[in-house]
């Protein structure tokens, strides 16, 4: 491998030393890079262009390609026009000068106006960057703002030389190999500090196509792909043997020793691999990051963009050299994601590991022991039940899937009509196998121990570029015949997926039970959605729940609330706000207490008299949560209890006694379902910790007539001040859930 990478470098300098006129075209050929992943807008024929650089005329094409023809592209040994003829470039008829700048003043010797079109040190000359729409999140990317110095170890992935020339001459993921690819040659080393290129990754004049990493091939499907590409340097895999690198030991999943390995967050599997042995059922059940789908053709565009960078490091080395927290870091969409309920808060549980290598001055030992134990750390069921709890890709959980694996809601939200998880494909999890068949759908499935978290992909189509599926409007059919209808909300669309529930009232309504003897229809968790357009509780027959006239929240991020949006009331109250991916609207501080009021749609409505501040939103919480308390407490005093397992309503308290299921016990069988719909509406509000902001006007409605009717199993004569009086809560929690529920029903 090190004589070939010499004799490569060899013949290139006697190639330069032979052909002195063709000197000047060597710089060119690292030229044209991303073009083949990005559309070009309005680019046309140089025929047609205005010459870029003033007081120089441009000349025939065929000028070009007479001296260029034999022309070899400096690292690779490409011909040049062979590859700009067989490019998108040529199909798109953007010439040699729509890139390079007129030729009036070269004709082969003299000089060019833009040699390197792909140059990011100087935007002002990077004329790929005139076309191309990722040209801003690549000019601030880390792949761009390269170091101006590096060591002979680092040029494989530091240097735009030093990669092209490994792709060139072949990359095992040796430490041995790599030292000698790039270690030694004077002539590569005067090349240093170039940093990434477009042309690093994409081919010469050829741009639509990924450069071919020699001999590389990691996730063993036969081809050059972009997970080859990106894994040549982000190293993921072994070469020898696919093993996943996890740790710095000599584990299972372990490889030698590799560059960065004291530093977790530069290795790539600390956050994009879950070890497959502490899956579902086993005795530690811990989801330690993202599974990249290796399956797909864009697996690590499946999230990322030109952007290249996610900030995960939270360490930054001081004046002394120690390592310390970066108390200026700048989230990104994908920290605010990675800390996030729709990710487990995995970041955050990366973070809490790394606390246990903090020295007593606070610094931080960057050390291979940091790196294992931040490897181990992960979701667990305290921070995301709703990824841990159950094999979500098993095929008895395939009802499940739409909301619990990025792989359902990816595959409901591209088209809910013909939406069938039997088709989910899982074979990019460890060990998922299944039998596909001619129509599409998987049989004899075999679970893989590894669990999807609600990756970028799930929601968008194209994650760089922040485009969302687009579902339209939703309409859901639950048990007994019961439906709901939502409204055409944009991209709030997307939310309501998985945030308006698995059952409404009208599931128990519709019953055609016979005793009234039956097992708990439950609402399912977070079903913000429901409450907000009201369709979600059991409602009371002769009681109004229609909203009031002035409520708005369900027109937020429409014309009919302006200045909130115009992708729909989700999207426009949890994510106009500075961390948009953590979704959520306010800040709290670690007793729980609301500190901020971070959306701005909340300010674009509530002013003046009405204007929220934390204080009176924290009120209206504690409110609501005192209510749900006396509500447990009026069911309890019936020999109905709550419990936080399922199936929530138990004979005895602490879920005793086994699940409650005779509902015309308390009112006989006549009013079993109004038994029943009011255990239904508790649990379907305490299972939507927001229900106080979403609308607070049905939950209160809901409340009201649950505790009215169990009271005494007539609706409509209740003193809600002595009921509350007579529970046997705290006495601060009877005046909060007065206040908040006030004499008279809402």
């Amino acid at each position: 491998m090190q004589e070939m990478s010499y004799n490569i470098l060899k013949n290139l300098k006697s190639h330069e030393e032979d052909r002195v006129m063709k000197r000047k075209c060597l710089s060119l050929a690292a030229s044209l890079l991303f073009m083949g992943l990005l559309a070009l807008n309005g680019c046309g024929s140089s025929s047609s262009k205005e010459g870029v650089a003033e007081g120089i005329s441009k000349v025939s094409e065929t000028a070009c390609t007479t001296c260029h023809s034999a022309t070899l592209e400096k690292l690779t040994g490409a011909p040049v026009v062979a590859n700009y003829i067989a490019s998108i470039h040529n199909l798109k008829q953007v010439g040699c000068q729509d890139c390079h700048g007129p030729g009036g003043s070269h004709n082969g010797v003299g000089p060019i106006p833009y040699p390197d079109p792909t140059s990011p040190k100087d935007p002002a000359k990077a004329q790929c960057y005139n076309c191309h729409s990722d040209k801003a999140s690549y000019a601030l990317s880390k792949h761009a703002a390269g170091e101006e110095e590096f060591g002979q170890k680092c040029n494989r992935c530091h240097t735009h030389q030093g990669a092209v020339l490994a792709s060139a001459s072949g990359f095992t993921g040796d430490k041995a190999v790599m030292d000698a690819l790039v270690g030694a040659p004077a002539e590569l080393k005067a090349d240093e500090g170039e940093h990434i290129k477009c042309n690093t990754c994409h081919e010469t004049h050829k741009p639509n196509e990924l450069r071919t990493v020699v001999n590389w091939d990691p996730n063993r499907n036969g081809k050059m792909d972009q997970f080859d590409l990106c894994t040549s340097c982000h190293t993921y895999y072994k070469g020898d043997d696919a093993k996943t690198i996890v740790t710095s030991g000599t584990g299972t999943y372990s490889t030698s020793a590799f560059y960065h390995n004291t530093a977790w967050y530069r290795v790539l599997a600390s956050t994009h691999w879950d070890n497959p042995a502490t899956g579902v059922g086993l005795s530690s059940t811990t989801i330690e990051g993202y599974v990249i789908r290796t399956t797909s053709a864009n697996p690590c565009f499946d999230c990322h963009g030109h952007e290249f960078k996610t900030n995960t490091s939270n360490l930054i080395r001081n004046d002394q050299g120690k390592y310390v927290l970066n108390t200026s870091l700048e989230p990104t969409i994908y920290t605010d994601w990675a800390k996030s309920a729709h990710a487990g808060k995995l970041l955050l549980q990366k973070y809490a590991a790394q606390e246990n290598y903090k020295n007593a001055d606070g610094s931080y030992n960057r050390s291979t022991a940091m790196t294992d134990g931040v490897m181990a750390a992960g979701v667990t069921g305290e921070t995301g039940a709703a990824w841990e709890h159950y094999d979500w890709d098993a095929s008895s959980r395939q009802d499940c899937q739409l909301c619990h694996t990025a792989t359902g809601a990816a595959n409901f939200l591209s088209n809910p009509s013909g939406y069938n998880p039997a088709k989910n494909d899982f074979r990019h999890l460890s060990g998922w196998t299944g039998t596909l068949n001619p129509d599409g759908t998987f049989s004899n499935i075999t679970p893989s121990p590894q669990n999807e978290l609600l990756y970028c992909w799930g929601c968008h189509s194209n994650a760089a570029k922040g485009v969302l599926r687009n579902p339209g409007a939703l309409s859901f059919t639950y048990s007994n015949g019961a439906t709901a209808t939502y409204p055409n909300v944009s991209g709030s669309n997307v939310c309501l997926a998985c945030h308006t529930g698995r059952e409404t009232g009208d599931s128990i309504k519709n019953s055609t039970d016979s005793d009234g003897i039956l097992s708990f229809i439950n609402s399912h968790y977070l079903a913000a959605g429901g409450q907000l357009y009201g369709t979600t509780g059991y409602e009371y027959e002769g009681k109004d729940y229609a909203n009031p006239a002035y409520f708005k929240h369900d027109k937020i991020g429409s014309a009919d609330a302006p200045g909130t949006g115009t992708n729909g009331p989700c999207v426009g109250c949890h994510m106009t706000t500075p961390n948009s991916h953590l979704f959520t609207n306010v800040t709290k501080n670690d007793q729980g207490v609301i500190t901020a009021i971070t959306s701005t749609a909340c300010a674009t409505c509530h002013t003046g008299n009405y204007a929220l501040t934390p204080e009176k939103l924290t009120e209206e919480e504690e409110g609501y949560q005192a209510a749900l308390e006396a509500a447990k407490a009026v069911m309890a005093s019936k020999g109905i209890y709550y419990s936080a397992t399922y199936p929530y309503w138990y004979k005895g308290p602490n879920g005793t006694g086994g699940a409650y299921t005779n509902w015309a016990q308390l009112y006989e069988f006549a009013n079993w379902k109004n038994v029943m719909g009011a255990a239904f509406n508790i649990n379907l509000l305490i299972r939507d910790p927001g229900g106080y902001a979403h609308n607070r006007y049905y939950v209160k409605r809901l409340l009201w007539d649950s505790i009215d009717f169990i009271t005494n199993g007539t609706l409509g004569d209740l003193d809600m001040t002595s009921t509350i009086d007579g529970l046997s809560i705290s006495d601060d929690l009877k005046a909060k859930a007065k206040t908040y529920l006030g004499t008279q029903r809402p």
